[in-house]
């Protein structure tokens, strides 16, 4: 299973795979330009946990975070440093919980849904 998204001028997508034993990293995120296509290795996630995303924003001014499971019920937004293909644990926006999910983007304002209190929280990205 797979997430796509969409923003000015990309598309992105996360190719999850296939949860497997023992495996910390599966898939990847590829995004589609008019310069063509890129492919970058995901976030590295908790070992046991399998593919766990909790969604993909993509924001008009560059952006690209997720939200991982990164062990046991800890989750961490995370966003992907192009240059250098890495993923970073960031703050882009306050969290509303830790069953929080992300909704997607538009322009570069980033929807945050949690599933607890049915509530959308909208940030705006820098």
């Amino acid at each position: 299973m797979g997430t796509l998204e969409a923003s000015l001028g990309r598309v992105g997508w996360i190719s999850a795979g296939d949860p497997q034993p023992g495996k910390g990293r599966l898939g990847a995120y590829v995004e589609f330009t008019s310069e063509g296509v890129q492919e970058y290795p995901l976030p590295v996630i908790a070992p046991t946990a399998g593919a766990v995303f909790y969604g993909l924003a993509l924001t008009d001014n560059g952006g690209i975070f997720v939200k991982v499971l990164t062990g046991g019920q800890r989750t961490e937004f995370m966003s992907l440093d192009r240059s250098t293909g890495s993923w970073a644990a960031v703050s882009p926006f306050s969290d509303p919980g830790n069953d929080a999910m992300l909704f997607g983007a538009s322009g570069n304002t980033v929807a945050v849904w949690t599933p607890s209190t049915k509530n959308v929280y909208f940030y705006q990205t820098k």
